[in-house]
């Protein structure tokens, strides 16, 4: 595998090489899969091996032997290990060990994707995007083995991971009588971030976690920002404007 002698960025070695990390193995694979195809190698992982004529067997045994030599200088040590005694010299049967243990649905592997999941909770200073895109990594991991949470679920999970400046919206999902899907939340999440509704629950003068806690704590309404009553009691939240998603002004005034 040759390198990068440019002297500019990572090498090509350096961006294949397994990072032991399981939420990295897909897409390390999918690198590596390329990459086998510029080295016309990929045919040994997806297709079967054939049992005849002799010569088609031999050059498959070569390939074969070509794609462990490269999958070796691309792993950890531990990833490695897993491999080298029960697959030696064995592309395609060192790759499906790598898959078994890194994206397989064993109970102990189930319990830790959905350990993560639950406990997940939006950084400081990190926006709605990069908290979604987490949350699907487990998900789709999850998916991969198998394993599909209800969208019910998967909301009250990344309602509970969002800071206190996003009560409102909290409490506009919850007492909701409409069933949300997760496609529509995450749309509502976004754009409640993008919002100055968001933005007036912390002006720039308030400071300091109390007085964040004390804004989102506040009694009022999601649909017309009245701290009167809440959403399901409001008799104007249907007349708000819809474009903006706040509680600044009706539709109709909408410029």
């Amino acid at each position: 595998m040759a390198g990068n002698s440019t002297g500019y960025g990572p090498s090509r070695f350096q961006r294949l090489v397994f990072s032991g990390n399981p939420d990295d193995y897909e897409i390390w694979e999918t690198k590596f899969l390329a990459y086998l195809r510029t080295q016309k190698l990929k045919s040994v992982i997806v297709e079967e091996a054939p049992t005849e004529p002799a010569e088609a067997v031999a050059s498959y045994n070569s390939k074969n032997e070509e794609v462990y030599a490269e999958l070796v200088q691309c792993l950890d040590d531990k990833s490695l290990g897993l491999v080298m005694r029960e697959a030696d010299n064995d592309g395609k049967k060192a790759i499906g060990i790598l898959r078994a243990h890194y994206q397989g649905n064993t109970k102990p592997r189930i319990v830790s994707l959905y350990m993560q999941l639950i406990n997940i909770q939006m950084e400081k200073n990190e926006n709605v995007t990069s908290y979604i895109i987490r949350a699907e990594k487990i998900i789709g991991t999850l998916e991969r083995a198998k394993e599909v949470p209800s969208e019910k679920l998967l909301i009250s999970i990344l309602l509970k991971g969002l800071p206190p400046t996003y009560r409102q919206l909290s409490i506009h999902v919850t007492q909701s009588s409409e069933d949300i899907s997760l496609s529509k939340f995450k749309v509502a999440l976004k754009g409640f971030e993008e919002t100055d509704c968001f933005e007036s629950h912390v002006s720039p003068k308030e400071q300091g976690e109390d007085t964040i806690l004390k804004v989102a704590d506040r009694k009022s309404c999601y649909g017309c920002g009245s701290t009167q009553h809440l959403v399901k009691d409001c008799d104007q939240a249907d007349k708000m404007c819809k474009y903006h998603k706040g509680a600044k002004h009706f539709e109709k005034d909408c410029n």
